[in-house]
């Protein structure tokens, strides 16, 4: 009897023993196969940050716009955009940003960016036509853009927050100058004529208004408008 009980004793150890290896056995092959599925993950992510640019720790993907003709000249534009996030440098995912302009002569294929690097998040442009309603071609005279170059507010990223810039172009992309750095934002523009531009925006908490030639892209008249009513010369 005392045997029987020893032995009952040992195969019920055997037992406890064999049911804690076949519990680890399943924690290791799980562990294992999670460990694979993450594997396959990131493999499927370095895929992706393979079109990222060499100075980002995020992938950006970049591509092209619709083409938009200048109409009175041989170029045509398309803006270099994108949705992704870059977080070094500040870009943030607002919908479909562009950040350049590609200009292309459509005579002979040759073609430059308005912009060496693609560090500023461009929020407007708008190709400035001199309406002649008898000529049957109205040529733009001038492109004007409206864009953020610095995160102003620090808070990591370039928004339409962020203090912005006005700057103008010839038709074909060439020869880009500022006129107007580190405002508030722009109330709106109209040209004037084929060779003025009249500009409106806040500085500062002030508005302003300021004629443009568009000859020199340099303003030749600027005054503060008051909003209270109090009159102007």
């Amino acid at each position: 009897m005392e045997e029987n009980r020893f032995f009952k004793t040992i195969w019920r150890i055997d037992g406890i023993l064999l049911l804690i290896v076949g519990l680890l056995a399943i924690i290791v092959l799980a562990y294992a196969l999670f460990g694979v599925i993450g594997n396959s993950g990131a493999s499927r992510d370095e895929q992706v940050y393979d079109t990222k640019q060499t100075d980002s720790k995020e992938a950006v993907h970049w591509q092209l716009g619709s083409l938009i003709p200048v109409e009175g000249s041989s170029a045509v534009m398309l803006p270099l955009e994108t949705g992704d996030r870059y977080s070094e440098s500040g870009y943030k995912d607002y919908g479909i940003s562009a950040w350049n302009f590609l200009f292309i002569d459509s005579r002979n294929n040759k073609n430059h960016w308005l912009f060496d690097n693609n560090r500023n998040m461009i929020l407007a442009s708008d190709l400035l036509v001199e309406e002649n309603y008898s000529a049957s071609v109205n040529p733009v005279r001038a492109i004007v853009y409206q864009l953020v170059t610095a995160d102003s507010d620090g808070d990591g990223e370039l928004t339409s927050y962020d203090r912005q810039s006005v700057g103008l172009s010839q038709p074909d992309g060439y020869n880009y100058r500022e006129v107007v750095k580190d405002i508030d934002f722009v109330i709106g523009h109209r040209l004037v004529d084929k060779d003025n531009l009249l500009l409106v925006y806040q500085h500062g908490g002030k508005t302003r208004s300021a004629l443009v030639s568009l000859k020199a892209f340099t303003i030749t008249n600027e005054r503060e408008i008051d909003l209270a009513g109090n009159g102007g010369e």
